[in-house]
């Protein structure tokens, strides 16, 4: 232990440095060679300026830029066509350098035939060579426009000359358009005149400012995607499969909802006459895979439906937590959806936002104060939709009216619901399905969703692909093993083992036949069965009073708890609703559950304390939960529980003792088949008279 305290700090040092690099190599995955030059460039700080390459580059352009725009300005606004620009000449004696012209102007008289070449030399620009010295003279005349653009110091003279003059000068490079124009602005100066553009300039300001920053925040997201490689900003999903009402099954009452809605964006002025607006805000709540999603898509083909004959259609877009990372918060989300309504907003897995002010309070604030007034602006219809399957995660003010204060409450389908999507699905795809087949996936797959039906339909297709033929029952029971009962073959247990899992199974299978129980029996089998995972993780319903929430979901237990159990009584049942049962159905359960460990005690003469845990800690949970009436359980009520099971164990035993042979021919069957199917089961109980 002293060792190991001491390698500590340099373990976590060793972690730190992985974690370190992992983070480096995550940031580069996707990254083009560009992308990652760019963001060395604009990260790695230069020692002389404090600041990066990219920024430092940015700020030289800027400076650059401005000072060459002033230097360009003053140039074409203050010179004339014949003045000098500065730093295009060699400054030197202008008196003396005249005097030697005069004298070798004087000296070329006597050279007439050279006379004419020395005058007709070119004045733009201006080149000669004095003392061995070669110097240009360049005037604003040679830049680009300079004789189109004009300048200041040009005005007066043009202003004094006539129309004539102005005429005869139309083609002149001394005066060009700037001349022409700025007389008429000098009338800016009049007090009415000013006031027109003063206000023009006061109701424009907002549209140019909004202007400027769009155009400057479009220039950084083009700049960030194409060299830093950032995300894009948001799509319009306007792509998205359409998808309908019609295919969500018991989803009558959100169409309504849908349909409401839809209006409301179609006839906005109708309800602003009323004083009325539906709400724009939604909470969609439930498990994963309910329909959440599948709603919010259906949602956008009614509406792209109902404005198909119209141009101004609305937009839909999924937010993402990477889009409101990009975004750089939910403020400028909602800046872009207002300049783009009217839109519909779809934030999938909201509790990922951080959206709760104990969490985040920066981006809980953020998304309150954007979402506010929403309602009342009828001028910006923004519509959001949020979904997640753990309300518990979000902030309570969040769910309140002018926010997403409609909660659309999502659960598994039924039974009924179950059986109609399956019938469907399999009608589509051509595949024929027995009554009893489709009856027994529909009633095992409770507490499933419409994606896992789907997921059975494609691995039985799957299984008949792979072996070129068409698909029968038999792929599908396959399928349900795997997918929903999760048996896996054992190989690795003792006989002596495997008798007592086929006793224990063959008990609670005999009594529930012999008690008529609600839940018939589908499969038995003494191969490993997988547990399902429970974790933290998931929908729970939330009770919350104001100003207060309360996390309801149980916390994993410290001890790790086997992943699987030995053998399982698979059963299924039409009641939807458990709840529902009878008292005398209920206890007809927990006889069944008992009945196990009842089984042993009998044929083997012990008790086997350690097998069957999961059915004892279900059978006092039922009984606690009687016997408490919805209270708090207290050891009391624990004790009444375990006195109350004591005696049905006993109740099961005295029913079990007269079936002893029964369970032996069941133990039997499983010992030779290690699972036995629904056909082979009602083989054996229609024989076994009660």
């Amino acid at each position: 232990e002293t060792q190991d305290g001491e390698q500590l700090p340099n373990m976590i040092a060793d972690n730190e440095d992985n974690l370190d690099l992992l983070m480096k190599a995550s940031e580069n995955i996707g990254l083009s060679f560009i992308n990652k030059w760019y963001r060395y460039l604009d990260t790695y700080k230069l020692p002389f300026y404090g600041k990066s390459t990219i920024a430092t580059a940015q700020d030289i352009a800027f400076w650059g830029t401005a000072a060459l725009l002033t230097y360009c300005t003053s140039l074409y606004w203050l010179t004339t066509n014949q003045t000098t620009i500065p730093g295009t000449r060699k400054f030197f004696d202008e008196k003396k350098f005249e005097e030697e012209q005069k004298k070798i102007r004087e000296e070329m008289k006597q050279y007439p035939d050279f006379l004419g070449d020395f005058q007709n030399m070119p004045t733009h620009p201006e080149t000669w060579n004095c003392n061995g010295t070669t110097y240009t003279r360049w005037t604003a005349d040679d830049l680009p426009l300079k004789s189109w653009v004009g300048s200041i110091v040009d005005t007066e003279t043009y202003n004094k000359m006539d129309n004539q003059q102005r005429k005869a000068e139309m083609y002149s490079k001394t005066f060009g358009i700037f001349n022409k124009i700025h007389a008429p602005f000098l009338g800016l100066n009049d007090p009415f005149i000013a006031g027109i553009f003063g206000t023009l300039a006061i109701y424009t300001k907002p549209q140019l400012q909004e202007l400027y920053t769009s155009g400057k925040k479009y220039l950084e997201q083009t700049v960030n995607y194409y060299l830093k490689g950032d995300l894009g900003p948001i799509k319009n999903s306007d792509n998205i499969p359409k998808t309908y009402f019609k295919d969500m099954i018991g989803g009558d009452h959100l169409e309504k909802l849908a349909r409401e809605l839809t209006d409301y964006l179609k006839n906005p002025i109708r309800y602003e006459r009323a004083g009325i607006s539906p709400s724009t805000g939604y909470l969609l709540v439930g498990p994963s895979q309910t329909g959440k999603s599948f709603f919010a898509k259906a949602l956008k083909t009614l509406v792209d439906d109902e404005f198909s004959d119209t141009y101004d259609k609305v937009k839909f877009a999924t937010i993402t937590a990477d889009d409101l990372q990009y975004f750089k918060g939910f403020s400028e989300i909602f800046y872009w959806a207002r300049k783009n309504a009217p839109i519909i907003l779809f934030m999938d897995e909201i509790d990922m936002f951080e959206t709760r002010r104990d969490r985040n309070s920066k981006n809980t604030q953020e998304l309150l104060t954007a979402m506010n007034g929403m309602e009342t602006d009828p001028s910006k219809k923004v519509i959001v939709i949020a979904a997640t399957n753990k309300p518990e995660e979000l902030d309570f003010a969040l769910k309140q009216k002018g926010r997403l204060g409609t909660v659309i409450t999502f659960d598994f389908p039924t039974y009924e619901c179950r059986k109609q999507y399956l019938e469907k699905q399999l009608e589509k795809k051509n595949i024929s399905l027995g009554a009893e087949m489709i009856d027994i996936i529909a009633q095992e797959t409770d507490n499933q969703t419409y994606g896992m039906i789907d997921d059975i339909i494609r691995q039985a297709l799957q299984l008949a692909t792979f072996q070129t033929r068409p698909v029968i029952e038999a792929d599908f029971e396959i399928t349900l093993d795997r997918e929903i009962r999760k048996i896996k073959a054992n190989t690795t247990i003792s006989n002596q083992e495997k008798e007592i899992i086929a006793i224990y199974q063959a008990g609670q299978a005999a009594a529930r036949h012999i008690l008529k129980t609600d839940q018939q029996i589908v499969k038995i089998t003494i191969d490993t069965v997988d547990k399902p995972l429970k974790s933290k993780e998931g929908f729970g319903v939330v009770h919350e009073q104001k100003g207060q929430q309360h996390e309801n979901h149980e916390l994993l237990p410290q001890a790790r708890i086997k992943p699987t159990r030995l053998g399982f009584v698979f059963t299924m049942s039409k009641t939807n609703n458990h709840e529902l049962l009878s008292d005398v159905e209920q206890e007809k359960e927990v006889m069944a559950l008992l009945s196990g460990q009842v089984a042993l005690e009998l044929i083997k003469g012990a008790k086997y304390t350690e097998f069957g845990k999961e059915d004892r800690a279900k059978v006092l949970d039922i009984l606690e939960k009687k016997i408490s009436q919805g209270t708090p359980i207290t050891e009391k009520i624990r004790q009444q529980a375990i006195i109350e099971k004591d005696r049905l164990y006993a109740h099961t035993k005295q029913i079990l003792l007269n079936h002893v042979e029964f369970i032996n021919l069941i133990k039997d069957e499983l010992l030779k088949l290690n699972t036995i199917d629904t056909k082979k089961w009602l083989e054996i109980a229609v024989n076994y008279k009660i």
